[in-house]
Parts: C-alpha cells; structure tokens; sequence
C-alpha cells in the first residue's frame, strides 16, 4: 500500500498539496497507533478468556492513498496473497511475512510444525481475508457513499493461526488540487498470533461455520450498497450527469464485492462438498489405511471403500482424512 501515481506527481509539482499529504500521512500513523492499541486489547482479551498460551507471529501498519480517478483494490489483495503464498512455503521469517522475524524462534517453529494444516487451507483463507477486507473498502469506490468508517475483524485460521484486522478509511474532497476530484486515506493495522492450544481446539467445522457467517456477512453488505445506491439516486434525480456517475460508481462497487465473494463461495463449496461426502459416507469408508480402527463398524471390512476412490483429486482425499480424524477424535 501506498500512494498512486497521481498524488505522487502531484506531490512533486504542489508544495501546498505536499504539505496536505504531510498532514494527511501525519494523521494516518496516529490512527494507525490507536488501531493496533485497539487490536492488543482484544487479543489479550481473546486469548485469555480462552486460556490459550499464544505468541505474536507476524503483523503490520500500513496506509494507502488514492485519488478516485486511480481507484483499485489491488494493493490490499496483493498484500494477502504475498503474505499467504511465503506461509505456505515457509519462507519466514522474512520480509514477505512483514513482522515474522521478529517472533520468537519458537513461535516460528511451532507454525513450521503446523503448516500442513494451513498449506491445506491457503486457497479458502486468502479468500477469506480478502473478500472481507475488500468488502469494507468496496463502500468507499463512490466517495458519495461513506465520508469515514472503521472496522475491525478477528478470522480465526487453520494450524492455530488467529488474524486480527482493524481498517479505517476516509474520502476528503479538494478541489484546488484535483479540480473537484476525491482522495481516499485507508488505514490497515494486521496482527496474526499462534496458538497451538487453539489448533488443537478449532475444528475444520468450526472454520467452515465461521467461513459460513463471513459469505452472509459480506451478502449483507451487498445488499446494503444497493441500498446506498437506491438513497443516493433519489436525491440526484434532477441531476442527470450527477445520477448517471453516481450509478456507475455503485454498480462497479456491487460487481467489485461479488468477484471476492464468488471466490470465496467457490472455495468454500469445495470443502462444504468433502465434509458432506465425508458425512453420508464414513460408515462405508476404509480407515485402516490412515491408521484408523473401529470395531464396531457397521459394514464389513471387504465392502469398505478405499479412500482415494471415493476422494480422486489429492487435496480432497487428505482433506477427507482431516475432517475424519476430527470427527472420530482420532
């Protein structure tokens, strides 16, 4: 995150902009310090309620700035996925895992030890994270709708892995700088902890209610831009050019919103696919070859199903073991 070209050209040919944008980042690092305050105590809160031993594994601070005419949402996703692609081939610490080196080294070791449930979930966590952060900066694509919002979201993961996020954004509007334009300052402050207590108490169910309530969550919020939307368009009815932008704002902010969601339903059904099969199933599947034996099975042991005929994709069958190791405890 950052500053688009557009406010960086500017900054360079304006001293009285420069000077705003001074002020403006001035403002974004106090906010930044109230956010990550706001999140320790919520952590402390969480994890001491739940009597679970925990340690910072990574986190950071950081603001973005972008002028309407430049809008994206790309800085915040490539975030995640930089983040999430150097977890999973355990490349941290490093830079890539901003925060990670300086956890301690047992912190570190105990994510390694872990990582095989988290490599598994990549895919769904990413898009997790990434549907709900772009869902609250999705409400700032028209500058008509929000002035100023915050927000915070705690996503419990696999392998013991906690995120907990705090946002903030804000539209100012100058128009001696860009000639009736807006500019947009966002705030995210992240801090992941590892708990192996809690990778031990958190369930794939339990993530997949969890992911459950997320999709509900940001269908909710679709629903209510399009109700931004219906408010803003009434009042703009004798202003036709007004109307006719405004309209296209909403319209890219909905369309925005349901490209993270549909990724994340996406991910979502695939697992909700194993864990139902998994379901209808398990009295008919072999368990002996991942180690498990139940005596009492109610079918005999040659009409049991080999697990990777059932689960023909890798991912799946090894899923499939996870979610019934949990199931039987085993």
């Amino acid at each position: 995150m950052g500053k688009t070209q557009t406010i960086a050209d500017k900054e360079k040919q304006d001293a009285e902009f420069k000077a705003f944008m001074e002020k403006l980042a001035a403002d974004s690092k106090k906010k930044e310090t109230e956010m990550l305050s706001e999140i320790q105590a919520v952590v402390n809160d969480f994890y001491n309620k739940n009597g679970w031993k925990h340690a910072r594994f990574f986190g950071d601070r950081r603001s973005d700035y972008q002028n309407y005419s430049d809008w994206s949402l790309q800085s915040i996703t490539n975030i995640i996925n930089t983040i999430g692609s150097a977890i999973s081939s355990a490349k941290f610490p490093s830079k890539e895992v901003p925060g990670s080196e300086q956890a301690s080294a047992e912190t570190n070791s105990e994510v390694k030890s872990n990582l095989p449930a988290f490599v598994e979930d990549i895919n769904l966590t990413i898009n997790r994270v990434v549907a709900l952060l772009n869902g609250f900066l999705t409400q700032f694509a028209s500058h008509s709708s929000v002035s100023q919002k915050s927000a915070f979201q705690d996503l419990p993961m696999s392998g013991g892995l906690h995120l907990f996020v705090a946002q903030c954004g804000s539209v100012y509007r100058e128009k001696k700088f860009f000639e009736n334009q807006y500019i947009g300052s966002f705030q995210i402050v992240f801090e992941a902890y590892m708990s192996v207590e809690e990778a031990r108490a958190i369930s794939i169910q339990q993530i997949l209610k969890t992911t459950q309530k997320e999709i509900e969550i940001v269908n909710a919020l679709i629903l209510d831009i399009r109700q931004a939307q219906a408010d803003t368009l009434k009042g703009l009815i004798r202003d036709p050019a007004m109307y006719k932008q405004t309209k296209l704002d909403f319209d890219e902010m909905i369309a925005m919103q349901k490209v993270s969601r549909d990724e994340l339903v996406k991910e979502y059904d695939k697992y909700k696919s194993v864990s139902d099969t998994v379901d209808d199933l398990l009295p008919m599947i072999d368990l002996a070859p991942i180690g498990i034996t139940i005596a009492t099975a109610p079918a005999s042991a040659s009409s049991k199903v080999p697990l990777d005929e059932i689960f023909t994709d890798s991912w799946e069958a090894r899923l499939a073991t996870r979610m019934i190791r949990e199931k039987l405890g085993a």
